[in-house]
């Protein structure tokens, strides 16, 4: 399933490192923008470490409809009463600040059905437009309120982000190309993954969570070393 695909000198140790990152992540998760935030810092303060990232699907919620739920409804069902709720999001809302994500919780009307931005995702890989869609579903969702569920919203995320908008159209619209990205769902659920953000480096050592670049810099230095061997 996996492999190494790119390499570079880090000169802090001298010899060669590879660094293939690839994200399992569901695009309406707080926390894999916020572990999207920190892996960027980490990356940012090594920068003689090379590294490519890939982001591949997975749904937190399956069942949800295609026009998607009630958002108010959906958290009381899942996180408990109001005030549970609340301070669950204030959290998220101050955690989010420290690394420059403004969640605008209020704006959210509706937790969308996330196959379709997934499947936007997923080609945008042949691009190498990955990172820069991820970013703009993320910001859509989170700060501006937007449903990432319509296919409009998508297109439109498409082009900000640098891809043709009438071939992210047609893509989007053909139900026949929905095959792939359910396959890389089900194959994440296969592989015991059953929480998000999940990083897995080089196929070798897997990472749950958003965690501080602290923790991050111990994978790099991990990875340094066996590399060494």
């Amino acid at each position: 399933m996996f492999r190494i695909s790119i390499y570079t000198y880090n000169y802090l140790y001298g010899f060669l490192v590879y660094m293939h990152i690839r994200i399992i992540s569901d695009s309406i998760c707080p926390w894999c923008f916020i572990g999207k935030r920190r892996l960027e810092r980490a990356l940012s303060a090594r920068p003689n470490l090379g590294s490519k990232i890939e982001w591949l699907p997975f749904q937190l919620n399956p069942n949800t409809p295609i026009t998607g739920l009630d958002r108010e409804f959906y958290l009381r069902a899942k996180f408990g009463t109001d005030e549970q709720v609340k301070k669950m999001l204030e959290k998220l809302r101050v955690t989010g600040l420290k690394d420059n994500i403004p969640f605008l919780f209020h704006k959210i009307k509706k937790v969308p059905n996330t196959l379709l931005s997934h499947r936007l995702i997923n080609w945008s890989h042949q691009f190498g437009m990955q990172n820069k869609v991820v970013e703009q579903i993320f910001l859509s969702y989170f700060r501006d309120g937007k449903d990432i569920g319509d296919i409009n919203v998508l297109i439109d995320i498409s082009e900000a982000s640098g891809l043709n908008h009438q071939e992210t159209k047609i893509h989007l619209s053909c139900r026949e190309e929905y095959s792939d990205t359910s396959k890389k769902i089900d194959e994440a659920r296969r592989l015991g993954i059953t929480a998000v953000p999940c990083f897995i480096f080089n196929g070798q050592y897997a990472l749950y969570g958003a965690h501080e670049p602290e923790t991050l810099y111990k994978v790099f230095d991990l990875l340094a070393t066996n590399n060494n061997d």
